[in-house]
């Protein structure tokens, strides 16, 4: 996903894919994954793209994404949302077995 974007006031908080990915999340058992969650958490790990238009770095990653296969933004398919939440969920239960194990340490 990359958007051309004038200004920071145009970048979503949400969008469509990111609502779908909260919705499949929370009916997974997952909570506080709302689509601005959601949505942040694509933009950390270059999911989408929301560099703006005068940024230099945004063909740098729009070509890196073109090159990896990326989708630039079409239609949420059942593969692509199951690998997503499949990263979301390997990343919650990561974090949690993290904090399981500094506890015990402690």
């Amino acid at each position: 996903m990359v958007g051309r974007y004038r200004s920071p006031r145009e970048v979503p908080l949400r969008t469509p894919k990111a609502e779908a990915l909260s919705q499949d999340l929370m009916r997974r058992g997952l909570r506080g994954v709302g689509p601005t969650v959601v949505y942040a958490f694509m933009q950390a790990v270059g999911m989408a793209n929301d560099h703006l238009a005068t940024c230099y770095r945004l063909d740098e990653c729009a070509a890196a994404e073109a090159s990896d296969g990326g989708h630039g933004g079409t239609l949420v398919k059942e593969q692509e949302m199951g690998k997503m939440c499949g990263m979301m969920i390997e990343c919650v239960s990561l974090e949690s077995s993290m904090a399981a194990a500094m506890i015990s340490i402690s």
